[in-house]
């Protein structure tokens, strides 16, 4: 399809209220929902993506709890476990900045 804004060919054309004509998701400056996420909810996205990879449910409790499934070689489940590990850090730091603000420069 061709965007009737700039021309340009895309997958699909979108339309918004008030709008009188199909455009482009770039056009109409639409953004997919996890463009608009904190970091810290990113980051815990992403957690919840590596423990249900592990068979977990997703929960990021579950990163020291996980035994390495059947099916999986260790290099993954260790780039798996590090990448639930790294999210769960990045959360607690957000959570922290979001209670009791951004840590003090010395």
């Amino acid at each position: 399809m061709i965007c009737t804004v700039t021309g340009r060919r895309c997958q699909r054309l979108y339309t918004i209220a008030g709008y009188p004509r199909f455009a482009s998701r770039e056009a109409l400056g639409l953004a997919y929902a996890s463009q608009r996420e904190a970091w810290t909810e990113r980051a815990l996205r992403r957690g919840r993506k590596a423990l249900k990879c592990l068979g977990g449910l997703g929960d990021l409790d579950e990163v020291d709890a996980l035994p390495e499934p059947k099916w999986m070689r260790w290099a993954t489940y260790e780039a798996e476990m590090a990448k639930a590990r790294e999210a769960d850090e990045a959360w607690v730091i957000g959570f922290g900045q979001s209670v009791w603000g951004p840590p003090e420069q010395i």
